[in-house]
């Protein structure tokens, strides 16, 4: 696998993280959409090792949620940053996607 593909893998580990933390925490109806990710990518990870990903819901405003994100292996620090993330209605959403 090409190693100039592994910051995207990253972001989507961490976007996953990010959604996977709401889990419970939306009203039916509703999800959410990544709307900017601002992520250092300090160190490789090398192929076995386990990536742990912490993200922790840091700030509210209105429907936007910021999270701090953290992610690291056995030895170091692989990324670190802030990803934002838009409560929305999937309904609506769609019906703007169709109307397109």
């Amino acid at each position: 696998m090409p190693s100039v593909l592994a910051t995207g893998y990253l972001v989507g580990i961490v976007e996953w993280t990010c959604m996977r933390a709401l889990d419970g925490h939306l009203e039916d109806g509703e999800q959410t959409l990544g709307v900017h990710v601002d992520l250092s990518h300090e160190a490789p990870t090398p192929p076995g090792s386990t990536l742990t990903v912490h993200a922790e819901l840091s700030a509210v405003d209105g429907r936007q949620l910021t999270f701090t994100v953290h992610a690291h292996d056995d030895a170091t620090t692989v990324c670190r940053g802030t990803h934002r993330r838009a409560v929305i209605d999937t309904e609506r959403f769609h019906a703007r996607l169709r109307a397109r």
